[in-house]
């Protein structure tokens, strides 16, 4: 999470920098809900894109991780679901997250909503 958590950070530090480039260099309010909806958004297509299109975000390239599914590809709709179902996993104090050591097949809540699942691949 922590590599992930670089990556994103320097996407919305970029991201920002240009929204306050073409607003003259003025500041935009951090409670501005279009702004935040943009971020928001660049967050999203982090995650997406990675597993759209090499199933890997940069942490689970680290540490050889990937994200499967029954279907040939993964759909922006997948994306999206693993995404917002990953937010409510952690919005109830990471229940959704917990609830993977019981799970048989060791299923988190967005993995089950999104009919994904991680896969460990040693080289």
């Amino acid at each position: 999470m922590i590599y992930d958590l670089v990556a994103i950070a320097a996407i919305l530090m970029i991201l920002t920098l240009a929204v306050v480039a073409l607003r003259g260099g003025q500041p935009v309010a951090g409670n501005t809900i279009a702004f935040q909806l943009l971020l928001l958004a660049a967050h999203w297509l982090y995650f997406a894109y990675c597993w759209r299109f090499g199933r890997q975000t940069l942490g689970m390239r680290a540490w050889q991780v990937w994200l499967n599914t029954s279907q040939p590809a993964i759909s922006w709709r997948t994306t999206l679901l693993r995404y917002v179902g990953a937010w409510l996993s952690l919005a109830v104090a990471g229940a959704g997250f917990w609830s993977s050591l019981w799970h048989p097949a060791r299923l988190t809540w967005h993995d089950r909503l999104s009919g994904t699942w991680l896969e460990h691949r040693p080289r």
